[in-house]
């Protein structure tokens, strides 16, 4: 006996007394069918085999949908399970992803805004419209602080001298008020 098959997703070989029908895996969200008929060219006869092979269900979990960072940043992971290949976007200049396998590294950059702000990473299945999943991060505003030694007021002698104020400062500040006969210089 002969064996024919109408579809190229369907393998078919035989042996002397079977026929092995090997499906390639879908990833088509629609059922599909073809013909597998096994004949004697001799005599004219022949069978007809309807093989059908259900639907690809694409499936996205992911294992949280909101982050949250201080204002100095950093980096989490969100595990990704998945059944076919799945796709980042952010959409803030601030955040930046990288896939690591079935998981996604989350990075947010400093932040020096005095305010909270949000963004959104999207996972989605690319050849899927229908799976998508939003992690919404959120890094806490920034809080400014400036400690200056507690002094009220600086009193020089005539002759001039120097001295050093103590200032304690999470962000780059400044220093201003120089005249004529003082200077004021930032130190390390």
């Amino acid at each position: 006996f002969k064996i024919s098959e109408d579809a190229s997703w369907i393998t078919c070989s035989k042996n002397d007394d079977s026929v092995k029908i090997t499906a390639s895996s879908s990833t088509i969200i629609e059922e599909r069918c073809a013909d597998v008929t096994i004949y004697l060219p001799k005599y004219e006869i022949s069978k007809n085999i309807k093989v059908t092979q259900r639907a690809f269900n694409p499936s996205l979990e992911i294992d949280a949908v909101k982050l949250e960072f201080d204002s100095n940043g950093g980096y989490k992971y969100i595990n990704i399970t998945a059944n076919a290949t799945f796709g980042i976007s952010e959409d803030a200049d601030w955040i930046t992803c990288s896939k690591n396998g079935n998981s996604v590294k989350i990075t947010v950059s400093a932040s020096t805004i005095v305010e909270e702000r949000r963004a959104d990473v999207i996972i989605s299945l690319p050849n899927y419209n229908d799976n998508t999943k939003v992690i919404t991060v959120i890094q806490k505003a920034f809080e400014p602080q400036l400690i200056v030694e507690d002094i009220s007021a600086l009193n020089f002698n005539y002759r001039g001298e120097e001295k050093t104020i103590a200032v304690t400062s999470n962000f780059n500040y400044e220093v201003d008020g120089a005249t004529n006969w003082l200077t004021i210089e930032k130190t390390s």
